[in-house]
């Protein structure tokens, strides 16, 4: 009888260990849940910024393309005119 009370005992205290380990993986699994959604998050701003700038590119390109000849060859002459009166 003695040995199945101490088997007994021995298994509660296993169930304990057991349940206290089990709490603290899911506390961590918790946490990297959070971890991913904010992952995702920065990832998903991050490709907003970028598909920005690719508009921007874009829009300077198409406003370089729209420049008549007789512009490009002045801004130049007029870059090198800045550059004078700063130096």
């Amino acid at each position: 009888m003695r040995g199945l009370v101490e088997r007994y005992r021995a298994l509660q205290e296993e169930n304990r260990k057991l349940g206290r380990a089990l709490a603290e993986r899911e506390t961590h699994v918790r946490s990297l849940d959070e971890r991913i959604l904010e992952m995702g998050q920065r990832r998903e701003d991050a490709a907003k910024r970028i598909d920005d700038l690719i508009a921007q590119i874009d829009r300077m390109d198409a406003s370089l393309a729209a420049r008549s000849p007789a512009q490009e060859a002045a801004a130049p002459a007029a870059h090198a005119a800045d550059s004078e009166a700063v130096g």
